[in-house]
Formats: C-alpha cells, sequence, structure tokens
C-alpha cells in the first residue's frame, strides 16, 4: 500500500533495486538530478504557453517518478502531461507549483534520511 504522507514508497523502490539501499541512492541522486535540469525548462514552456514541451516534459517527469515509486510526483507529472495534452495552460501552472512542492517535500525527506 502507498503511503501518500512520504514522497517516495522506500520499500517499494528498494524491491525494484533488489534490496540495494546504495544502488537505490545513487538512482534516487541521478533523479535529482535530471528533476533539477528539467525543471526550470518546463518552466520556461509553460510561462510560454508551449503545450508540446509541456506534454513531453510531463512524460518523461512521470515515468522516472514512477520508476523510483515517488507517487506524489508521479501524480503531478502526470498533471503536466495531461495539461500538456489539453492545451491547458492554467493547469500547467497549478502542476508547476504543485510539482516543485513535491520535489521540495522529497529533498527533506532525504536530507532526513540517515546515511
Amino acid at each position: 500500500m502507498i503511503n501518500k504522507n512520504l514522497p517516495i514508497d522506500l520499500d517499494s523502490a528498494l524491491e525494484r533495486t533488489g534490496d540495494d539501499m546504495e544502488f537505490l541512492r545513487e538512482l534516487i541522486g541521478m533523479y535529482r538530478e535530471d528533476f533539477q535540469s528539467k525543471f526550470p525548462v518546463l518552466e520556461t514552456a509553460v510561462a510560454a504557453v508551449d503545450h508540446q514541451a509541456v506534454r513531453e516534459i510531463g512524460h518523461y517527469l512521470k515515468g522516472s517518478s514512477a520508476n523510483l515509486s515517488m507517487e506524489s510526483l508521479r501524480e503531478a507529472a502526470f498533471d503536466m502531461e495531461t495539461a500538456g495534452q489539453d492545451q491547458d495552460a492554467e493547469k500547467a501552472v497549478r502542476a508547476l507549483e504543485t510539482l516543485r512542492r513535491e520535489f521540495l517535500r522529497l529533498e527533506e525527506f532525504l536530507a532526513g534520511m540517515p546515511d
């Protein structure tokens, strides 16, 4: 069962990595770097009302979030993808803020994890 109070389902993510916490940490590090490089591009796309870029980046982040059992980020990215698909600029703005908030929650959670 997914705990929506946490930004990542560690049990599920560990299961996906064969219970290899070091490998999971490496994957999360790659995810964080990737998210931080894509988010400014997404902000620009939302501001420019570039529906195709909004859809494509939303789709990409949805998949990478799902692969690491980050359900709240996956949901926000799905909202972004559908905003682009539906050409709904207001929904894209809301989804952008949700993505930002959920990524910050992830960062806070990871900062509190023991090494």
